[in-house]
């Protein structure tokens, strides 16, 4: 009896130590559950959280221009009213041939159109000057300046310089209205040995031909240097300015404005 009794009581703790054994497993599996699901809400509203910083950060970066001090500004809207009334608008007639015998063979003749910018950089008693590229306005006909208030006047060509791609045409004070003459003034120019690789820049221009437009940037390099052929020949512009501001067929002519405010 007694070693039956010692058999059952023996059993007995056993029973019991496995009891506890399973008990404790649960609370165990229990715990780590709830610690994976607070780790993972955790990851979850930082994972959120840090994607919310991206995305302000890419808004940021794709609405903004550095001005000259390197701060971010979101709106040059001021310094591009302030600029417009010094750039022009240039529409340019170039005669060119129709057959083999030259441009006015069997009295026919025909035009080739093409567009720039200018900007109005002076002015005297009786003309106002305006500086621009002489690719806008080389081997011209007929050149026409369109003005901030939309008004359209005849223009000559002053003085070029083919090495250097730049012109000076002119237009009579008074062929200019008097709405015309309140409307424009004279660009405030710059000093470009000051600028730094950085700068925020905006470029104004008559792009495509279909108005002024507005595109920004920075400046992306500085003294730069291209090689231009030309009938078999070689040249070279110097101290050039490189921005990532979009440059269209048509802003030729045109200013690059510092962005500062």
């Amino acid at each position: 009896m007694n070693e039956k009794n010692n058999e059952k009581i023996i059993i007995n703790e056993k029973k019991k130590n496995n009891g506890i054994v399973i008990i404790l497993l649960i609370i165990t599996i229990v715990i780590l559950s709830i610690l994976v699901v607070y780790l993972s809400q955790n990851n979850s509203n930082s994972l959120e959280t840090n994607k919310q910083k991206a995305s302000i950060e890419l808004k940021q970066t794709e609405t903004s221009t550095v001005n000259s001090e390197g701060v971010y500004i979101t709106d040059v809207s001021e310094i591009v009213s302030n600029v417009m009334p010094s750039i022009v608008a240039i529409t340019s007639k170039t005669l060119v041939s129709t057959g083999k015998y030259g441009p006015s063979f069997f009295g026919s003749q025909q035009y080739s159109e093409g567009a720039g910018s200018g900007i109005i950089v002076s002015s005297n008693d009786s003309e106002l000057i305006i500086l621009t590229n002489n690719h806008v306005v080389e081997g011209a006909e007929e050149l026409n300046v369109k003005f901030i208030n939309d008004k359209s006047v005849d223009a000559k060509i002053k003085g070029t310089s083919e090495r250097k791609d730049i012109a000076i045409i002119t237009v009579d004070l008074s062929n200019l209205d008097e709405d015309t003459i309140n409307s424009i003034k004279v660009a405030t120019l710059g000093d470009s040995d000051t600028l730094k690789v950085g700068n925020g820049v905006i470029a104004i221009g008559n792009a495509l031909g279909y108005g002024q437009s507005v595109t920004s940037g920075i400046i992306s390099a500085k003294n730069r240097t291209i090689k231009l052929e030309e009938n078999g020949e070689s040249s070279y512009m110097t101290n050039l300015i490189q921005t990532d501001a979009t440059i269209n067929p048509g802003n030729s002519g045109g200013p690059l404005i510092l962005a500062s405010r």
